[in-house]
């Protein structure tokens, strides 16, 4: 039976509309200004709580409305109360690539999952696109990134609750981290980007007690990390955050009380684990290179134009004709889907976003906004692409990545649009003198005189 089939024969569809409408009520008792962060946030952990298959009831409830929570996410974007920016053109194509991607799942046997799938997705880049729109300065920028990383850190006690209340069950007896059943290179996601952005806000918020709060959120995130022994957590949750050991590099201060707290912090939430397949950090081998290798060789070769739409009965996530598990690539899997034609547009938006990226980091000091939180965007987006080529979960709604992954790619989009029509600080507020440069790790921006005689 697909998957669709089952979560319906236990979770009552009655049920799942009294969910959906009472979340939808419950937001009209929110000020209209903290509506979208609010569902921001409450996002992250919906996702999260969707992947957790030992959760009993609640786990299908929260698979099944996901697209109802992405569909709240955009509705709070557009009735935000603030100014809108304008979308880049080229990013209205996420829209017309997800529109064009219900074509290539026509003949496939898993069709409820596959349009389930594709709708979500769909109303994951409409969240995101709106979200977009309101991003109009530094504090707009902050004000998402923080709403997105309020809920990351809350998530994050969703995996170690199951540490600290089951630390045995929670390991399957195979050395790696499955909270609540969750996948330990899906639950990775989470883990990757919690760590940098909770790190990113210990350092720059002012209030001094929020700091070890912060600092021991991030502890948390990267020990859960190291407990999945994914590899490729580790290694996007490494390079998200150089900008910001860079940036501690400088602290030396707050270099040492960090470090204190992240060691604390790590060491307490491993004295839960037992044994821990750490020697998987050891070597880089892993075996999707050869299955991505079958997938291009052996399948997609096969059909490379229209990928599934050539085929009868045959799997939207993995080619169970010829035994293959799954891709684990989103790359691959892109083709596999929708062959060239579908692959095409969507690499094409990669490389242009690649390049929009590099135009954004050259010219990052004269943005007018926090040089740092702009590194880390950056970073996200390479380690993000970089992720793709061994995670599906770039192009699959259900993860926090996917909506981060595309957020980001427009959000740089816009900034290399405005700053390739000469707008000056286009992030800057506009009471402030758009010439005014921010050094690349400074906590203000310097002076009037200075900024003339950089003129």
């Amino acid at each position: 039976m697909d998957k669709i089939g089952r979560y319906l024969e236990i979770v009552p569809l009655p049920l799942l509309l009294v969910v959906v409408v009472g979340v939808a009520v419950g937001f009209l008792a929110i000020p209209a200004k903290y509506r979208m962060p609010t569902a921001l946030s409450l996002m992250m952990i919906w996702l999260t709580l969707g992947e957790m298959v030992d959760l009993g009831l609640i786990q299908p409830i929260a698979k099944l409305t996901g697209f109802a929570m992405y569909g709240l996410v955009a509705v709070t974007a557009w009735l935000d109360p603030t100014p809108r920016r304008r979308t880049p053109p080229l990013a209205w194509m996420y829209l017309v690539i997800a529109a064009v991607a219900f074509i290539f799942i026509l003949t496939v046997r898993d069709l409820a999952l596959a349009l389930a799938i594709r709708m979500q997705w769909m109303i994951l880049v409409v969240a995101a696109l709106s979200v977009n729109r309101t991003i109009v300065d530094e504090a707009s920028l902050q004000r998402v990134i923080r709403a997105i990383s309020l809920g990351l850190a809350l998530a994050l006690l969703l995996p170690l609750s199951d540490l600290v209340l089951h630390p045995a069950q929670s390991f399957h007896g195979v050395g790696r981290f499955f909270p609540y059943g969750t996948n330990p290179n899906h639950i990775g996601v989470l883990f990757a980007l919690a760590a940098p952005l909770t790190l990113y806000w210990a350092i720059r918020t002012h209030i001094l007690l929020l700091k070890p709060i912060l600092i021991g959120f991030t502890a948390v995130a990267v020990a859960m990390g190291l407990l999945t022994a994914s590899r490729s957590t580790m290694v996007v949750m490494i390079g998200a955050s150089f900008p910001l050991v860079v940036f501690l590099t400088r602290r030396p201060v707050l270099t040492a009380i960090a470090g204190l707290i992240l060691a604390g912090g790590i060491a307490w939430v491993f004295g839960f684990a037992g044994t821990v397949k750490l020697e998987r950090f050891e070597s880089l081998e892993t075996g999707r290179l050869e299955t991505g290798k079958r997938y291009l060789t052996n399948i997609i070769a096969e059909r490379p134009f229209l990928g599934l739409l050539e085929t009868e009965g045959e799997s939207f996530l993995r080619s169970e004709s010829t035994g293959e598990a799954h891709a684990h690539n989103g790359y691959t899997e892109t083709l596999y889907v929708g062959g060239i034609t579908y692959a095409m547009p969507v690499f094409f938006l990669v490389a242009y976003t690649g390049l929009c990226t590099v135009r954004t980091w050259k010219r990052r000091r004269l943005i007018g906004a926090d040089p740092l939180l702009i590194n880390l965007l950056i970073a996200f987006m390479v380690m993000t692409y970089a992720h793709g080529f061994v995670n599906h979960s770039l192009y699959h709604p259900t993860t926090t990545l996917s909506f981060f992954h595309v957020l980001l790619s427009v959000f740089f989009m816009g900034l290399a649009m405005d700053l390739k029509h000469g707008a000056q600080a286009p992030l800057a507020p506009v009471h402030e003198d758009p010439g005014l440069p921010y050094s690349d790790y400074g906590d203000e921006p310097p002076d009037d005189d200075s900024a003339q005689c950089a003129a």
